[in-house]
């Protein structure tokens, strides 16, 4: 069985309580490592956290280790405080024994009339990703992409994004997210499918669609009109027994992080489903 690895309640925990309650929060809740995650621009970034010099020390009191470092950011148009922060959040993966350093590359799921194509914005993103990566490898650390926003998403545009940078840097691998896809209308199995030999860690999680904004709840909006939600693995749209299979067929021997939040209960309940599904395919 794949680490599991706690991500969303992770950074909440660390935020809200603090770093001994969300390690020791993660271990009761059956988690083997933990995911860090950060927004480039935050107030209050992780490296300068007040408790950032005792993470790891907690964290392997606690038995857990950090089985990536991911943070949101925009690539495009390109902005040197970006990269550079990038780049001091790798240094910070490093320190805390992450082998993976993972950042997106265009978040936005809007496209305005005038925005440029794919082509134009490609080899914008892929110089400041090179150049993260290359801080990356000298630090020893896979850097990893996701299918995210409206760009670099789907197996057409991810792969040409994948291949392009994999011809310039050689410590580069694919996070599987189960549920990104589907902000263009693609399939999360068929991108891993087609990705499945350079996928290096795995965001588990599962939306709801509905036609209409549900009050009180922050969702994704589609470009058709629909909107998603979070939810437990295997009560949205996702099939996400079908991506554990496609992943455990091609060999994979990475983690699993849980890419959600909520109560004790439902981060148990999706657990026992992952595993589930996870045991019920041969290697």
């Amino acid at each position: 069985m794949p680490k599991l690895v706690c991500y969303d309640q992770f950074r909440s925990d660390l935020y809200r309580v603090g770093i001994d309650y969300a390690a020791e929060h993660a271990v009761a809740l059956g988690f083997d490592a933990v995911e860090c995650l950060d927004t480039c621009g935050a107030a209050l970034p992780l490296y300068a956290h007040p408790e950032a010099a005792r993470f790891a020390e907690v964290l392997a009191r606690n038995g857990l280790s950090v089985a990536c470092y991911s943070v949101a950011a925009d690539l495009f148009p390109r902005t040197e405080a970006v990269v550079e922060e990038l780049k001091r959040h790798a240094r910070f993966a490093a320190e805390l024994g992450s082998p993976l350093f993972h950042h997106t590359l265009q978040s936005p799921l809007e496209k305005t009339p005038d925005a440029p194509s794919f082509d134009e914005v490609l080899p914008v993103v892929l110089e400041s990703a090179v150049e993260v990566a290359q801080v990356c490898g000298e630090l020893g650390v896979t850097a990893l992409y996701e299918p995210q926003g409206l760009y670099f998403n789907g197996t057409e545009n991810l792969t040409r994004f994948f291949a392009a940078i994999s011809a310039q840097v050689e410590n580069v691998g694919i996070c599987a997210d189960f549920g990104n896809p589907l902000f263009v209308g693609a399939e999360p199995k068929d991108v891993i499918t087609c990705l499945a030999q350079v996928v290096r860690h795995v965001h588990v999680k599962d939306y709801l669609r509905t036609a209409a904004p549900q009050k009180d709840v922050d969702g994704f909006s589609l470009v058709d009109g629909h909107w998603l939600y979070d939810a437990v693995p295997g009560d949205g749209v996702v099939d996400a027994p079908e991506c554990l299979r496609i992943l455990r067929e091609s060999g994979y021997s990475g983690a699993l992080a849980f890419e959600m939040s909520g109560s004790d209960e439902m981060l148990r309940e999706a657990i026992k489903r992952v595993k589930k599904w996870w045991n019920c395919y041969p290697a």
